[in-house]
C-alpha cells in the first residue's frame, strides 16, 4: 500500500501507520486461539538532505575563511616588502 506524503493515521487490514511519529504498527498473532498479540513498528529513516545542505554551506564558509586568512596575510607581507624598515642594508659577506 503506497502513503501519499501528507497522508494522516491509515488503519488497513494489515497494520496501522500514524503520521504523528511515522511508524507502521502491525499486529502479529502467535497463538491458535488468538490471545496474544505483538506489535512490530518501523519507523521510516529521517532525510538526511538538510544534514548535507548544512555540511556544505559550512564547508564552504570555513574556505572562505580560510582564504580571507591567506589574502590578509599576504597582502601583510606585501606591505612590508614595500616599505623598507629604515635600517641600512647589511653589508655584503665576504
Amino acid at each position: 500500500m503506497k502513503l501519499s506524503k501528507d497522508a494522516k493515521d491509515v488503519q488497513t487490514p494489515d497494520g496501522t501507520y500514524s503520521a504523528d511519529d511515522q511508524t507502521i504498527t502491525w499486529p502479529i498473532d502467535f497463538s491458535a486461539k488468538g490471545e496474544q498479540t505483538f506489535k512490530f513498528s518501523y519507523q521510516q529513516p529521517k532525510s538526511y538532505v538538510p544534514v548535507i545542505l548544512r555540511i556544505a554551506a559550512g564547508t564552504v564558509v570555513a574556505g572562505l575563511l580560510v582564504l580571507g586568512i591567506i589574502a590578509a596575510l599576504a597582502a601583510r607581507d606585501r606591505k612590508k616588502a614595500a616599505a623598507p624598515s629604515g635600517h641600512p642594508p647589511l653589508p655584503p659577506q665576504g
